[in-house]
This record gives C-alpha cells, structure tokens and sequence, in this order.
C-alpha cells in the first residue's frame, strides 16, 4: 500500500472516530436528560405523597381537624392540641425543606418548585407564627432559613 493510501484511509479513520465520538456524546446528553426528567418526576413524586399523608392526618382525625379550625381562628388551644399542632406544622416544614433542597439542587424544575413554595407557604404560615419560627428555625439549613425568614418579611 502506498503511502499517499494509508494517509488517506488514516484520514477518514479519524473522521469516522471523531463522528462516533460526537454521536457517542449525543446519546451521553439525551441520556443525561432523560436521568434528570426521570429524578424530577420522582422528587415531585414524592412530594406528593408526602403531602398525601399530611392531608390525610387532618382527614382522617376529626379532633385534629378542629384543632386546625380553632388555630386558625385564634382560639386557645390546650397544651396537647398546640403540640400536635406544631408537629403537624413542622413535618410540613421539613417536607417544605425538603422541596427547597432538592429545587437548589436542580432536581426540581423552577416553575414546579414556586408552585410548590406557594402551596407551603400558603399552608404553614398562617399556623406557625412569626415568633415559632424563630424559636424553632435552628433546625433547619441556613439557606432554608433565609427563604423563609424572606418570605415573613414580606407579610
């Protein structure tokens, strides 16, 4: 074989490498995209039934859903309806944190994760005072806090 062949055929060998490298990256991205799809569904999946079980506690519990009814009307509630309350209030919060960490994560997408943030906040604040919240937001993750303290200072 001549020398002028075997740089000819050495040229569309790296042609032919370099189109199976490019095609190799395609499927490395529609791949990746589809992973991502695939763990946002799952984290809004979740969600969901996180959700599910807080609703259901009230549901299912009529006495617990009148300790809601008289939060929310400012009425006195006894020391365990007030506890029960606040736990209620804060599985909400962890789950919110839970949202807002995998939203920073861009594990969520951007338009879900406000939906999701109005829903929480919706829900939370107008049972958890400003006043609980400060007293209690040392559990939770710095970044987390700064949202949510954002979010009560613009009531």
């Amino acid at each position: 074989m001549s020398k002028k062949n075997l740089t000819s055929l050495a040229a569309i060998a790296d042609i032919v490498a370099s189109a199976a490298v490019v095609i190799s990256l395609v499927f490395v991205v529609l791949s990746l995209n589809q992973n991502t799809e695939a763990l946002r569904s799952s984290n809004d999946n979740y969600l969901y039934e996180l959700m599910d079980q807080h609703l259901s506690d009230v549901q299912l519990d009529p006495n617990f859903a009148q300790i809601i009814l008289k939060s929310a009307s400012s009425e006195a509630l006894s020391p365990e309806e007030e506890l029960r309350l606040e736990i209620w209030i804060f599985r909400q919060l962890n789950t919110w944190e839970l949202a807002f960490s995998r939203y920073q994560d861009g594990l969520m997408d951007p338009t879900d994760w406000s939906e999701w943030s109005e829903t929480f906040s919706a829900n939370i604040l107008q049972l958890l005072s400003k006043e609980k919240w400060n007293q209690s937001k040392v559990g939770y993750g710095k970044d987390f806090v700064k949202y949510v303290d954002a979010i009560y200072a613009d009531e």
